[in-house]
């Protein structure tokens, strides 16, 4: 799983998309203040009890994506127990009209805060590998995809290893 690659020189793609769907997270500040992308990066950051969570979740239940990969990593327990206990009761419009809940839509994948630090590396990995499996099929019809990961000391822990 280890690739070097200089930070100077550019990946090879075939082509660029051009980014030009917003998305829409349903929360009228995030849209007007800090809009963002379809397929673009998006992150929320801040310290404990900031409501992090909170704007994660919404961003879940009411953006225009038509898949989501929602990662809890260093969550609470209780935090991901509500998303499965709320994500199937709500109901969201597609483009073509059909009504289909958002647990359908929705990846759901967990690890508490009291696990030690290489399994919540590892649960990063293993989502970067649904995404990308998932991305391969969905590409075919040409869906959009929004990949929100969310944790809360797991990315300064990877990039400050010596």
């Amino acid at each position: 799983m280890l690739q070097t690659w200089s930070v100077r020189s550019r990946r090879p793609v075939a082509s660029k998309l051009a980014a030009d769907t917003p998305l829409l997270t349903g929360q009228r500040v995030l849209d007007a203040l800090f809009s963002s992308v379809l397929g673009g990066t998006c992150a929320i950051p801040g310290a404990f009890g900031c409501g992090k969570t909170f704007i994660s979740q919404a961003v879940s239940k009411y953006s225009n994506s038509e898949a989501v990969a929602y990662v809890g990593c260093g969550e609470r327990g209780n935090e991901m127990a509500e998303v499965l206990m709320e994500f199937p009761q709500l109901t969201m419009t597609l483009k073509d009209g059909r009504e289909e809940s958002v647990i359908k839509r929705t990846t759901l994948v967990a690890n508490t805060s009291n696990m030690v630090l290489a399994a919540r590396e590892a649960t990063i990995y293993t989502v970067i590998l649904i995404v990308l499996l998932r991305l391969c099929f969905i590409h075919l019809y040409r869906h959009e995809f929004c990949l929100q990961i969310f944790f809360l000391t797991i990315l300064f822990l990877l990039f400050n290893k010596q």
